[in-house]
């Protein structure tokens, strides 16, 4: 091969190239033959299509007009054979050579797919030597004999047919994860239905859920309009990643809707009309004297769910337009923008875990939730990450898919803390806003002498006639309106009177 501008006419110059006469004259001929065919196709397509066929720069259809600068190559190219033990033969034999019929099946098995049993297609490998007359410099591919296997083996690939079914095979499995990441977003939404149980989750929780699922949805729906082979896989993610956008998107919207407490519940309107009603009426001129007096500090109006669907879109498309075009980027600077939106998308456990110590609450999500989320949506992060072969032919960073693992499960060890120690585990009081105790320490002391009481405890299985309890028993009061009391503490202040210390409520001599 070899390329081809005004200063270097590489393609009719090629069988030039070849080492001998045959290979010569058998190179000329397929030459003519293409250079005929592809003359005739620009000829019946002129008005149509008036580049230059043969243009080095072919991205650039301008090139023939204003040429660049460039190198010349030319290449010399060698496609290995496969080995025995790649197509599944052992030693060879000198007399037969079935490894000709295996390729020859696996060929036709990949251009018309029948479901012939074949083994495993084996990759490509070709060695190469790339020369520019005009530039100077000679390259040439890395591998055996000159080099061992384990160091550098050539330029190792696979056909476009195994490429393809590989895309295939990884959208529908894509498709098939956003499915489960549904399912199990549905069955947390069955368990969160009242509005006490939907005041506990985050609402960036989910939200940072949808948003990835909406940029997914969005890079299949433009890829599907122009996809050939992955036309059906990429409609199947398309689908999938809509449902869990559409599914999620309804889930925050019952998330963001304002609770309303009927007027029979609300307990400050009671206690607002008990006390209007308890005014005279002489007061009423001068409550409405300040008119002012509730508008100094008007209620913070929270905006509608329909006013934060905007910001979202246009936040998930600019990081879409920053990942295209990080393409471009140096290779330094993508994987760290690549690694920062990685890590905050997998941070999505961090509202949660605010919003619990905020709110004193937990239990917020249901485990198989948290940890099938979390599992879920470290499967395609592990695909770019650490699978060469990915599709987009990106760059893999192992190290930085550990920390993401690690991270991901430091947050989900947090939300379990949290659920068994408590929501405010670790966190100074002064931190958050009071809030409610439903599992505090009990004292009991002495409302009297502000002593501690020391009360027996006695089980069912306790015999309450035993001398000890009895002595035990002497030793604390409890009145009828059941507050307890040191022994001597009550029966002296029973010698002044006979109402309880803190109710004062009548007690019965003794």
């Amino acid at each position: 091969m070899a390329t081809t501008s005004e200063k270097f006419e590489g393609i009719f110059g090629l069988p030039h190239l070849t080492p001998g006469a045959n290979f010569f004259r058998s190179s000329q001929m397929l030459l003519n033959e293409t250079l005929n065919r592809v003359v005739a196709k620009k000829h019946a397509n002129l008005n149509v299509d008036q580049n230059m066929p043969w243009n080095s720069d072919i991205d650039n259809p301008l090139y023939t007009a204003s040429p660049s600068p460039h190198c010349e190559f030319v290449m010399y190219a060698q496609v290995h054979p496969p080995m025995r033990q790649a197509l599944g033969r052992a030693a060879p034999d000198l007399q037969t050579d079935p490894a000709e019929d295996v390729m020859r099946a696996i060929e036709s098995e990949l251009q018309s797919p029948v479901g012939a049993p074949i083994p495993s297609v084996p990759r490509l490998k070709m060695s190469a030597v790339i020369y520019s007359p005009d530039c100077a410099f000679f390259l040439e591919t890395k591998g055996q004999p000159d080099f061992p296997l384990g160091e550098a083996d050539h330029l190792v690939g696979m056909k476009t047919e195994v490429h393809t079914h590989q895309v295939k095979t990884w959208m529908l499995v894509y498709a098939l994860v956003v499915l489960a990441q549904v399912q199990l977003l549905k069955n947390q939404m069955k368990e969160s239905f009242t509005p006490s149980t939907m005041g506990r989750i985050s609402f960036w929780t989910i939200s940072a859920m949808a948003v990835v699922d909406g940029m997914t949805f969005t890079a299949a729906a433009t890829w599907v309009s122009s996809a050939a082979a992955t036309y059906l896989p990429t409609l199947a993610l398309m689908f999938a990643s809509f449902l869990s956008m559409t599914i999620g998107g309804s889930f925050l919207a019952k998330i963001h809707e304002p609770v309303i407490v009927p007027s029979d519940q609300d307990v400050d309107a009671e206690i607002a009309a008990s006390g209007a009603s308890a005014v005279p009426r002489t007061l009423a001129p001068m409550a409405s004297s300040s008119p002012d007096s509730n508008d100094a500090h008007p209620p913070r109006q929270t905006p509608t769910f329909q006013a934060m669907v905007g910001p979202f879109i246009l936040f998930s498309l600019c990081i879409s337009f920053l990942a295209i075009s990080s393409s471009t980027w140096y290779p330094r600077a993508r994987s760290l923008f690549l690694n920062l939106c990685a890590f905050a998308y997998l941070s999505l456990w961090l509202p949660q875990i605010y919003r619990n110590t905020a709110r004193n609450c937990r239990r917020a999500l249901h485990w198989q939730f948290v940890v099938g989320q979390s599992v879920l949506r470290l499967l395609p992060v592990a695909y770019f990450w650490t699978n060469e072969d990915n599709f987009l032919y990106a760059r893999t960073d192992r190290p930085a898919f550990v920390l993401f693992c690690a991270w991901v499960w430091i947050q989900i060890l947090v939300l379990a803390a949290q659920e068994v120690v408590g929501p405010r585990f670790g966190v100074p009081p002064g931190w958050t806003p009071d809030a409610w105790d439903y599992h505090p320490v009990l004292p009991i002391d002495c409302a009297i002498c502000r002593e501690v009481l020391e009360v027996p405890v006695l089980t069912g299985r306790d015999e309450e006639g035993r001398v000890a309890g009895v002595f035990a028993r002497r030793l604390y009061m409890v009145t009828p309106c059941r507050h307890i009391f040191h022994t001597t503490c009550l029966e002296g202040w029973m010698r002044f009177r006979l109402q309880c210390p803190i109710c004062r409520e009548e007690l019965p001599p003794i």
